[in-house]
């Protein structure tokens, strides 16, 4: 009874903090500078068209709550996670420090720190694989893969999918990326095996997606 209280009470105190305050008027009414290079407005604007409708509108919505950010040695931040720790469910800890590492690693790749975007998100991806995953969207080996196919390394990036396909069989993306990178390195024959399996997989769903047309195409030449 104890554990579920102290569990209950850093949850509630994460959620009081969330939402402790809410912006003064005005402002947010003008947008901030956006800092990238060339290579993070290429993946921008790369991301941007691979998007659905569906999927840009929900980009359009946001949860309107005062958050403040922590470096992973801020005093204020260990002591959230010890409080987490401390409660029911102590490896939620471990999940948030994973997912504040995924953020670095893509904010340094879009500032063009390329290996030491690959560095962080390699370290969340074995950590993945040691202890798992938690409730997550997107696997930290699956977005190491994209990093990689992103930046036209797709021997490396086909390795990391078909290691990310054994954990997690029949991802979309997955499938999708190690297709592509296959692509890119003329294994004409594996990269229509998993365009095959991709089109399996979405049997009998309506959907204009890019990659099922291009799917669909690929697997009708051979």
């Amino acid at each position: 009874m104890a554990k579920k209280s102290l569990a209950a009470g850093g949850l509630l105190l994460i959620v009081s903090l969330l939402l402790w305050a809410r912006p003064t008027p005005g402002q947010y009414d003008q947008p901030g500078p956006v800092q990238l290079d060339a290579n993070g407005e290429a993946w921008a604007q790369k991301t941007l068209k691979r998007l659905t409708l569906e999927e840009k509108v929900g980009q359009m919505l946001v949860v309107l709550a005062r958050t403040q950010f922590f470096n992973q040695e801020n005093s204020e931040y260990q002591r959230l996670l010890e409080t987490i720790r401390k409660g029911g469910k102590p490896y939620h800890a471990d999940l948030l420090k994973n997912e504040h590492k995924e953020t670095q690693a893509w904010a340094a790749y879009a500032e063009g720190k390329s290996e030491d975007a690959i560095r962080m998100m390699r370290e969340v991806a074995d950590t993945q694989d040691k202890v798992g995953k938690g409730e997550t969207e997107s696997p930290a080996r699956e977005m190491l893969a994209d990093m990689l196919l992103e930046m036209n390394r797709p021997k490396e990036a086909l390795a990391e999918y078909e290691v990310a396909l054994k954990t997690d069989p029949n991802r979309f993306n997955e499938l999708n990326g190690a297709a592509q990178a296959a692509e890119k390195l003329d294994q004409k024959e594996k990269a229509g095996q998993y365009y095959a399996q991709l089109l399996k997989n979405c049997q009998g769903i309506d959907s204009d997606r890019p990659e099922l047309a291009k799917a669909k195409t690929l697997v009708a030449a051979k």
